[in-house]
């Protein structure tokens, strides 16, 4: 059973977060140092808390308590101005102006709007599917055109060249029911992997949780600059892990002739593209870098120097 002091901080955290409209999207947290996870009552977009919090409990005990934020939002929320200085924001990515810490998001932990709960069977299914030629020689997406400009600025090229990529927007009319993407009336992504010779990833409402499942392909996967910087975005190298593409998307067409005129740099691109996904981009290291992050081995650790959470019980 949890403490009446804990249970009284949890609540003064949450009531500061309502006040603050930050609470529909986070999760107010704190890991013991004997491995139990508290939590108060979250409220997040279909099953992204409870893929958090299986991702959480899987993690490394602390050497001591450790109260944070979880930030299950698009986008980053923590600014100075906005969050109390002792509780740091973990979330699915970091930019400037921000001060959350990047980790791996909550689809590590399952996303069951794909179909499934398991990540590894996921990314096995994505593999399967980029192991045969492709069955077109297209770059495909498919995806909500209204979660960002961005998006519907790549479904009007697409529409302007259907010789060379085929981008189908499966938004659906105001007012109707929400559906997924990547099923029903859309391609889910092993679909895409095996028929695409080509994929490409563009920013969402925020940071794209698709990208990491596409770099299993084996396919290159072109990526569309964003703010948004996810926790490995560090390591990777333009045309060598990924080929890069400015926001709106002004190099695409030049980006695909220099794909097309050498199919050696595009193999290769897509072999180093899984290869990097196989190392990092797994559900085994994304519980590594989690636990480096509340142990405080990690670089990125609010926790990596003498710091301790004053309130933690």
């Amino acid at each position: 059973m949890i403490e009446d002091s804990a249970v009284a901080q949890l609540n003064l955290l949450r009531a500061y977060l309502q006040e603050n409209t930050l609470d529909k999207e986070t999760i107010v947290a704190c890991m013991k140092a004997d491995g139990k996870l508290w939590s108060i009552d979250y409220l997040s977009f279909k099953t992204r808390g409870a893929s958090m919090a299986y991702l959480l409990s899987r993690c490394a005990t602390p050497p001591k308590s450790r109260w944070f934020l979880v930030n299950l939002a698009d986008k980053p929320i923590s600014s100075a101005r906005n969050i109390p200085s002792w509780l740091p924001v973990i979330g699915s990515s970091s930019a400037e102006g921000y001060l959350d810490i990047a980790a791996p998001d909550f689809s590590f932990g399952g996303w069951e709007e794909l179909g499934t709960r398991d990540y590894g069977v996921m990314c096995g299914l994505i593999e399967k599917g980029g192991r045969s030629a492709p069955q077109t020689n297209l770059l495909g997406w498919y995806g909500a055109s209204a979660q960002h400009e961005s998006r519907a600025r790549l479904v009007e090229i697409g529409a302007r060249y259907p010789r060379r990529m085929e981008i189908v927007d499966v938004s659906f009319p105001h007012g109707s029911p929400e559906k997924n993407p990547f099923a029903g009336t859309g391609l889910s992504m092993d679909a895409q992997a095996a028929r695409f010779r080509y994929l490409i990833d563009v920013e969402g409402k925020g940071w794209s949780a698709r990208l990491k499942y596409l770099f299993h392909s084996r396919r290159p996967v072109l990526v569309q600059d964003r703010p948004w910087q996810e926790w490995y975005f560090p390591m990777l190298k333009p045309w060598v892990h990924y080929v890069p593409v400015k926001r709106d998307f002004s190099d695409l067409l030049a980006a695909l002739d220099r794909l097309d005129s050498d199919p050696a740099l595009a193999a290769s691109i897509g072999a180093q593209g899984q290869k990097f996904a196989k190392q990092h981009l797994t559900f085994d290291n994304a519980i590594a870098v989690w636990s480096d992050l509340l142990v405080g081995r990690s670089d990125a650790s609010p926790w990596h120097e003498i710091f301790e959470c004053r309130d933690a019980v």
